[in-house]
């Protein structure tokens, strides 16, 4: 059980991390369009959904390096 959920973990953290960020945008939306700072918060989603990329492509390469050593 605790192999299968290490092979996809390169799948779960980015995924909870996207939700949380949609969440954020969600809840911080209106509050942002009251004060007219939109371009912040596009900036800011758009900054963190390209770490939660950059850190699926980093975990997922690493899960693959992992596989290698063990064969």
């Amino acid at each position: 059980m605790k192999q299968s959920v290490r092979s996809k973990l390169f799948l779960v953290v980015p995924l909870i991390i996207f939700i949380y960020i949609a969440t954020m945008a969600i809840i911080s939306y209106p509050r942002y369009s009251q004060s007219g700072k939109m371009e912040e918060f596009y900036f800011v989603i758009v900054t963190s959904l390209m770490v939660c990329v950059l850190l699926f492509f980093v975990l997922r390469k690493r899960q693959k390096l992992r596989e290698r050593r063990r064969k």
